[in-house]
């Protein structure tokens, strides 16, 4: 969880990542045309139960 957080942080930071993530949205529609990296505020309602559920 906390990779995840520091990979969001970092693209964040980046403009190449923000302009990839902006073309992205442009280019599709629908549910293509979803995020492709999670939303920190998504993240931070994230827990090893949540997690734990999602893989089983």
């Amino acid at each position: 969880l906390q990779k995840v957080k520091a990979e969001i942080a970092e693209i964040s930071n980046n403009p190449q990542g923000l302009l990839l993530e902006a073309i992205h949205s442009a280019g599709y529609s629908g549910a293509l045309a979803n995020p492709l990296l999670a939303p920190e505020s998504a993240i931070n309602r994230l827990n090893s139960s949540i997690l734990g559920e999602f893989v089983s």
